[in-house]
């Protein structure tokens, strides 16, 4: 499947149906329209981020594995979007100290994991097992 702007959030909901209340609140906040698909992906990070405190492992490694397949069957924007919006809202709030930093770098695929740790060398950070 190739991932677009039109079809990408409509299958992170599929893959993570209890997002749904949140986007709808997101939507409404845009006049149900999309805020753009980097401004969107900055929802969903927000989202995953809950996840992640709530220790919601099963619900996260099906996200990161969707966000994977994004990465490699999306559209050039998809990638984008999600490398900007996503990647770096989940990577940026991490330090050395935080508690699900394992289970984040589990997560990662081989494209994510690879963008982050860019990223982070970009942003002079460093993360262990990223």
């Amino acid at each position: 499947m190739k991932y677009t702007q039109d079809n990408c959030m409509e299958e992170v909901l599929k893959v993570v149906p209890c997002f749904r209340e949140s986007w709808q609140e997101h939507l409404d906040c845009w006049d149900g329209k999309s805020a753009g698909l980097i401004l969107d992906m900055i929802e969903l990070a927000a989202y995953t981020n809950q996840l992640f405190l709530r220790n919601e492992a099963d619900e996260l490694k099906n996200l990161f594995s969707l966000v994977e397949t994004m990465q490699n069957e999306g559209t050039q924007d998809v990638k984008d979007a999600i490398a900007t919006g996503f990647l770096e809202s989940i990577v940026n709030p991490v330090t050395k100290d935080t508690a699900y930093l394992p289970l984040l770098v589990s997560l990662l695929g081989e494209k994510s994991r690879a963008y982050c740790k860019e990223w982070l060398k970009f942003s002079g950070e460093e993360l262990p097992g990223i």
